[in-house]
């Protein structure tokens, strides 16, 4: 009888609590499946076409991707960044650096912005990077880390998300590992954070739960995004 009350306690906590303990953060490059009904040639096509007039001293235009996204330009995101500052970098990866900017224009004061520069090295050409930008931006979900913002300016191009001042689940479960204690440090987390509850722990499962079940169902009006690089890194937490 015990057990048995612990698992209901357990399956009421997982699902009662209203609050999202993490969203899953799709890294780049994105994958829609061609059997879900949209190929990714087709996606791609359809961005080139959107973004083929602008060549210009001017940001890309709105049709580049869903109107709830803002186009930068890349002297914003130099200035938010102070120069991409390596004192506000929160971290490296294959497909590229992330930093802190504190505000940008056209978004609303919050605890700060992750922009995301794409690595020189990460082989998307820019056909693909205005894809990926219209196919991030249409994939809204609760439990997924949104796309904001973009800028294709540069050669690399940027991504701009909300900052989660959590961390990710990896740095929380190793705060001592690698980098670990600079990435922790940079959001304001104390040199040891505070261990991660069961219950928190549950609730972190629940949303990276929801967040791949999004994605990997196709549906009327999206296609199966593969999330492809799902880990505790890609985990990002509620501060």
């Amino acid at each position: 009888m015990g057990t048995i009350a612990l698992l209901l306690v357990s399956l009421w906590i997982f699902w009662s609590c209203k609050r999202h303990a993490a969203r899953v953060h799709i890294n780049t490059p994105v994958t829609p499946s061609a059997s879900a009904g949209t190929p990714t040639r087709d996606l791609a096509k359809s961005a080139h076409s959107a973004v083929a007039t602008t060549r210009s001293n001017e940001p890309p235009a709105s049709s580049v991707a869903p109107r709830s996204l803002i186009a930068f330009r890349y002297s914003e995101l130099e200035t938010a960044t102070d120069g991409f500052n390596p004192s506000l970098l929160l971290g490296t990866g294959g497909f590229g650096s992330v930093y802190r900017a504190a505000e940008l224009p056209g978004l609303p004061p919050a605890h700060g912005y992750a922009v995301k520069s794409l690595a020189d090295d990460s082989q998307q050409g820019e056909e693909q990077l205005r894809a990926e930008v219209m196919i991030l931006g249409a994939f809204r979900h609760e439990a997924v880390l949104p796309l904001v913002g973009f800028c294709l300016e540069s050669s690399t191009g940027c991504l701009v998300y909300p900052l989660m001042l959590g961390g990710s689940l990896e740095d929380r479960l190793l705060p001592f590992v690698g980098d670990a204690p600079q990435r922790l440090s940079q959001l304001g987390l104390p040199a040891v954070p505070p261990m991660l509850s069961w219950q928190q722990r549950l609730l972190i499962i629940r949303d990276a739960t929801k967040a791949l079940l999004f994605l990997h169902t196709p549906s009327a009006s999206k296609p199966v995004l593969l999330h492809r690089d799902i880990k505790p890194a890609n985990i990002l937490l509620d501060g």
